[in-house]
């Protein structure tokens, strides 16, 4: 009686732990947005348009969930703001999650996106210690305009190719446009790795109303961890500073 008792209970906590598993860590086909949209649009473009499936599956773009309706190429048509979270614009390159409806209900009780969103804040998303990075490959012999997405990525690689190049920041108004209710003190980290195969240097620069503070300059086979900040949001008078607050050798 008592193996037999023994062997349920060994049972049920392995069944537990199975559960408590896909409840904490939800399965879901991530790609991008390949342009802007507004908190009214209700056909978005994204990168891929794999795991998308009519009426079957939601994404997830920022804080805000929405219902796919139709799949044309890599058009999608959606409903917004479901599950109560609230429709707003987007920027091109926003990090994009679909999944099946109850990968996003076991979020938060079946209600809103809760911890299994991505923002732009770098917050857990999978787990104790673990958040998501969109990693973006940067090969150019010129200077570049990196895109608010691939900022919000997170890591920036980057191969000068060929000689030393200038990685322009985007500028502030559409830091500001990619980042929905972002207020003055809204932060995140990025990293760019230089992954030149030579001796060639990538400096990190502000675009229009931005600023950077500190050494902005990484040499071959590192990589430097800058700090974003939003130091002014209103219209008119857009503003952001960069630090420069580490090193990495590799």
């Amino acid at each position: 009686m008592k193996t037999r008792i023994a062997k349920i209970a060994s049972f049920m906590l392995a069944l537990a732990f199975v559960l408590y598993g896909q409840v904490q860590a939800p399965t879901f086909t991530t790609t991008s947005l390949s342009a802007a949209i507004t908190a009214g649009q209700n056909v978005i473009t994204v990168a891929s348009a794999t795991g998308f499936t009519a009426r079957t599956t939601i994404l997830s773009v920022d804080n805000e969930l929405m219902g796919v309706q139709a799949v044309s190429g890599l058009n999608i048509t959606v409903s917004r703001g479901v599950s109560g979270t609230r429709a707003t614009r987007h920027g091109n390159g926003r990090a994009v999650k679909v999944g099946a409806p109850v990968n996003f209900q076991s979020c938060q009780g079946g209600s809103g996106l809760g911890q299994c969103g991505w923002l732009f804040t770098n917050q857990l998303a999978s787990g104790p210690g673990s958040f998501e990075t969109y990693p973006a490959t940067v090969a150019t012999a010129t200077t570049v305009t990196l895109t608010a997405g691939q900022v919000l990525g997170g890591l920036i690689l980057e191969d000068p190719a060929g000689g030393a190049v200038t990685a322009t920041l985007p500028t502030a108004v559409l830091m500001i446009q990619a980042v929905p209710g972002a207020t003055v003190g809204t932060s995140f980290y990025f990293t760019v790795r230089n992954t030149a195969d030579a001796s060639e240097t990538i400096t990190v620069a502000g675009g229009t109303g931005g600023t950077i503070s500190g050494t902005a300059t990484i040499a071959q086979s590192n990589s430097k961890l800058f700090l974003f900040r939003f130091t002014a949001v209103d219209s008119g008078n857009e503003a952001y500073t960069v630090y420069s607050v580490g090193t990495f050798v590799h």
